[in-house]
Parts: structure tokens; C-alpha cells; sequence
């Protein structure tokens, strides 16, 4: 299976600047003129980028396909245009132990978590970890089951 929503982050990442933009517009703009209409728009685009910056979108790479590898490669990195967080994993597929989606937000905000057991190269002891925090949020629902039945599949018993 395959992953990779850099379309949709491109336009979640536009939205956050232009509601930032229109925001900064609209009251600036309602210094000028007067009136309620412009400040109201430009507090709700300051909600929306408040908002969007919360569910903090981040752009979602997954693939279990690698030719010649029994390998997964997940990246991750966050929509927001400053400290965006790289992060690169590749993982075993006979390694993984277990994974969660968990929602907050009502829903708006998803996260997976994966656990992974392997042997410390340096103490040679059987050592889990987990990989928290990969933001799910801007997947679509089918791609999201996809993701789940996938990681299913690999998961030790």
C-alpha cells in the first residue's frame, strides 16, 4: 500500500496562509472604513487559521511496497510553514506489535501511534518502542481504513 497526500497538504498549508492573509486584510482594511463587517470577517479568518493551526495538518507518507525490502518507510511532516518537524521511520513489518488511531478535537484531529519491538544493538535486550504522535488528520476516511487493514496485517499476534 501507498500513501502520500502532498496534494491535500499543499491546499491545507494555502488555506492556513490565506486565512492568516485575509485575516490581516480584513483589519486592516476595517481601520480604514469603519464598520463591523470587515472586523467580524477578519476575526473569523483568525479563528480559522487558530483552528487549522491546531488540527495542525501535516503531510502523511506511507509505503509498504519497497522492492527487495521487508520494510515499512513512514514520513511525516507538519503543514505549518515554521518548525515543521521531520520525521523519517523505517520500520520492520515482522517488528510491529500493535498500532492506535486515537481522535481528539471531535474528531477533527487524528493521530497513530505504532509499537514496535525489536533486540537493543548495544545491550543486546528485547526493547519496545513507540512511535507516537504521526498526524493522520487530512487523510480521507477510505485511506484511512486502508491504513488500518495494512498495518493489520502486520501486526505480531
Amino acid at each position: 500500500m501507498f500513501i502520500d497526500n502532498t496534494v491535500s497538504m499543499s491546499k491545507w498549508m494555502f488555506a492556513e496562509i490565506l486565512a492568516f492573509v485575509l485575516g490581516i486584510a480584513f483589519v486592516v482594511y476595517s481601520n480604514f472604513n469603519p464598520g463591523l463587517f470587515a472586523l467580524i470577517a477578519g476575526a473569523v479568518c483568525f479563528a480559522v487559521f487558530v483552528l487549522l493551526l491546531y488540527i495542525c495538518p501535516s503531510y502523511f507518507y506511507f509505503n509498504d511496497e519497497i522492492s527487495g525490502k521487508d520494510m515499512i518507510e513512514i514520513r511525516s511532516t507538519q503543514a505549518f510553514p515554521f518548525f515543521r518537524k521531520y520525521r523519517q521511520h523505517g520500520i520492520l513489518k515482522k517488528t510491529i506489535q500493535s498500532y492506535k488511531i486515537t481522535e481528539s478535537f471531535f474528531g477533527l484531529q487524528k493521530m497513530l501511534s505504532i509499537t514496535i519491538k525489536g533486540v537493543d544493538p548495544q545491550t543486546k535486550k528485547s526493547v519496545e518502542k513507540t512511535i507516537d504522535s504521526l498526524n493522520i488528520s487530512i487523510l480521507k476516511k477510505q485511506k484511512i481504513e486502508e491504513l488500518e487493514k495494512t498495518l493489520q496485517k502486520y501486526v505480531r499476534h
